[in-house]
């Protein structure tokens, strides 16, 4: 009787370790996950300090990181570039007053409800016509005005 005693003690306090191996294991993957959330949380803190940084100091001459600075004013006007030649190939335009991408030929700007300047078409060239929507020149015998894709009459 004492064998199967012990037999059944030992099966207990195995599955006790088990199960205390077991939750010891979940309650450390759930800290990990929890460390990773912390550390994403810092990581954004970490970019908005950085942000609210450049935007005080990029224009001060004597700032301590005065060269990474310039070098992303630099590439902040290589996106403003490209994106805008984006919207440009999309028939966008940009609203003056707070920089919205508009359908071209929109009136007013969806976003700040200011009214858009109408676009004045260039000064006619020998033979050339020029888009209604836009005012972009468009070569003789175009269908499509190549900065809106307005059909031309």
């Amino acid at each position: 009787m004492a064998f199967f005693e012990d037999l059944k003690k030992n099966i207990t306090d195995a599955g006790q370790t088990v199960s205390q191996k077991t939750k010891n294991f979940t309650d450390e993957a759930r800290m990990k996950s929890e460390i990773n959330d912390m550390d994403r949380q810092i990581n954004r803190l970490y970019v908005a300090i950085g942000q609210n940084y450049y935007q005080a100091h990029k224009d001060d001459a004597s700032a301590a990181d005065k060269e990474s600075m310039d070098e992303i004013t630099r590439l902040i006007g290589e996106i403003n570039t490209r994106q805008d030649k984006i919207n440009m190939n999309k028939g966008m335009i940009k609203c003056p007053n707070c920089g919205a991408a508009l359908q071209a030929g929109s009136v007013f700007c969806n976003s700040c409800g200011k009214e858009l300047p109408k676009p004045e078409p260039a000064q006619a060239q020998a033979g050339g016509k020029f888009c209604p929507q836009c005012g972009a020149q468009v070569a003789d015998g175009s269908a499509f005005c190549p900065s809106c894709g307005a059909k031309i009459q």
